[in-house]
């Protein structure tokens, strides 16, 4: 099972003078190579396979030398990162590749010759030598691969792509009813005023990462578009917007790995999330700073592969499943919850069994009941449909029509009916 660990690494200036250098090489092959498949593309109607770019890197180290200070297996990366985005646009699975630009931020992959020395904490790469690192956590496993990170606000980070030998836990296909009926399922409401609501009584709360960093944020932005651009006051600037957003982004990934560590962490068995529609809400300008700070689709990302390990299932209901409007106890349906006005309304009494529901708490409870109808059932045995014999068909009556004109009109209600029905249709 491959894990991905992320170490903050302390080059000395001389190192880091080579990894800025390996960076943006990389960089610079890729958007040649992709300039390349533009190029054969357009004269040939194909896309140039991984081998041939390989044999392009031959030629663009001819024509520029300094190329070669590079490690050759971090550009075979680089060719084969091509190959693969520029086939998944043909493919239809992915946008068309754009050109990588020095303000977001150099990487470079190096898959062999990469060493770990926990003792003396350094990560040993290729022509960079040993790097200062920090361990903040075991790592177990045989290292595959170790990725240079260079971040706009300046620091380094190295991703180790370890392999700890286990495979995924297995999951069964389908459940019979009376397994279904003994598991536990967990209900998660994800949201906006609190992170998520669970079935349990348990509440994570939101952080808010990017409200809590917004003044200091807009004043660090405002002092960048007063700069020239193209000076280095300018980009000191820039660095210092960087490191505002990365506080901000490590805040509501800390939260968030938090949340979804202690969810995969349970007893439940089943855990159950809604198929939000991020993009459409993201549309409803007065939410959508609150949404996108929220970061739904990274909370889905992590429950997928840390139930998978965890041999829990995921059980992803239906998008437009009125788990807010449904009572947990009855099952009416009370409309005035829905739309941006409802959200006003954070508890309400349901009419029919007369309950006091809190709107996340009821919504967490419907999404664990649909998500435990939702796991796939074992099929059982299928009841033969009854059909008449062939000795009943010829002492069924026909239907004897007046006359001709009348033989072709048919009513719906006798449509279905079998005696329309010849031994041919019918067999």
């Amino acid at each position: 099972m491959l894990t991905g660990y992320v170490v903050r690494i302390y080059p000395t200036d001389e190192q880091e003078d080579l990894i800025r250098r390996s960076g943006g090489s990389c960089r610079f092959l890729y958007n040649r190579l992709l300039d390349y498949e533009k190029t054969v593309y357009e004269s040939e109607k194909r896309f140039a396979p991984e081998y041939e770019l390989n044999i392009h890197i031959l030629a663009l180290k001819e024509e520029f030398p300094w190329l070669k200070d590079v490690n050759a297996q971090a550009f075979q990366q680089v060719s084969k990162n091509v190959a693969r985005a520029y086939k998944g646009f043909f493919e239809k699975r992915t946008g068309f590749p754009k050109f990588k630009k020095k303000r977001n931020g150099d990487s470079f992959l190096n898959p062999q010759s990469c060493r770990l020395d926990f003792a003396r904490k350094v990560v040993h790469i290729p022509k960079v030598g040993d790097i200062r690192a920090v361990f903040h956590r075991r790592i177990e496993g045989k290292l595959r691969s170790v990725t240079i990170r260079i971040e706009k606000s300046g620091g380094f980070n190295a991703v180790l792509l370890m392999d700890d030998g286990k495979n995924l836990p297995s999951l069964p296909e389908a459940y019979d009813e009376e397994a279904i009926a003994k598991l536990d399922v967990l209900g998660v409401d994800l949201g906006i005023k609190e992170l998520a609501v669970c079935s349990d009584g348990r509440t994570f709360h939101n952080v808010k990462s990017a409200r809590k960093y917004e003044k200091l944020l807009k004043r660090r932005q405002k002092a960048y578009s007063r700069k020239l651009p193209g000076s280095k006051s300018r980009e000191k600037a820039g660095v210092k917007v960087a490191k505002v957003q990365r506080k901000i982004k490590a805040s509501r990934a800390d939260a968030i790995h938090k949340m979804t560590y202690q969810l995969s962490e349970s007893q439940a068995d089943v855990i159950a999330i809604e198929d939000l529609n991020v993009k459409g809400m993201l549309k409803n300008h007065k939410l959508a700073s609150s949404i996108a700070d929220v970061s739904f689709g990274e909370v889905r990302r992590q429950l997928e592969y840390k139930c998978a390990r965890k041999g829990k299932v995921l059980v992803v209901i239906p998008r437009f499943a009125a788990s807010t409007q449904t009572c947990s106890c009855c099952g009416h349906v009370d409309r005035p919850l829905k739309g941006f006005d409802g959200l006003k309304i954070r508890t309400w009494e349901c009419p029919v069994c007369h309950t006091v529901h809190d709107r996340d708490a009821n919504a967490s409870k419907m999404i664990a009941k649909l998500g435990r109808d939702s796991l796939p059932r074992v099929a059982g045995e299928v009841k033969p449909v009854e059909r008449p014999t062939v000795d009943d068909k010829e002492k069924s009556p026909k239907k004897q029509c007046p006359d001709m004109k009348e033989a072709g009109k048919v009513t719906a209600q006798d449509a279905g009916s079998s005696i329309f029905k010849t031994d041919e249709t019918s067999g």
